[in-house]
């Protein structure tokens, strides 16, 4: 299974998505930047993910979940992992996630 990268700001709008996971929540690559998953999935979903990004955040060390998510077809289940990035002054600047499908585990 390939690993998938996307990135998220500190206040968790998307960055950078790969475009395997736009095609399965059926969104273009070019609307995904500056929206947050409260315009994706259902408020109760994101609101999860953003307390799982803020945690990372708050701590600054990463966070490996499994979690379910819902595309336009089907449903997956993804290891996730989060993982603070640092700017130069050693400050978080955002959030970089890589995660894998492990529906058939």
């Amino acid at each position: 299974m390939d690993m998938k990268k996307k990135r998220k700001s500190t206040s968790s709008e998307s960055v950078k998505q790969p475009a395997t996971f736009c095609s399965f929540i059926g969104v273009k690559m070019k609307e995904i930047a500056g929206k947050t998953d409260f315009d994706f999935f259902p408020a109760d979903k994101a609101e999860e993910n953003r307390k799982r990004d803020r945690e990372v955040i708050e701590s600054g060390k990463t966070m490996t979940t499994d979690e379910e998510i819902t595309g336009i077809n089907s449903k997956r289940w993804l290891s996730v992992t989060r993982t603070p990035v640092y700017n130069a002054d050693g400050k978080i600047s955002g959030l970089l996630y890589s995660s894998r499908e492990i529906t058939d585990r």
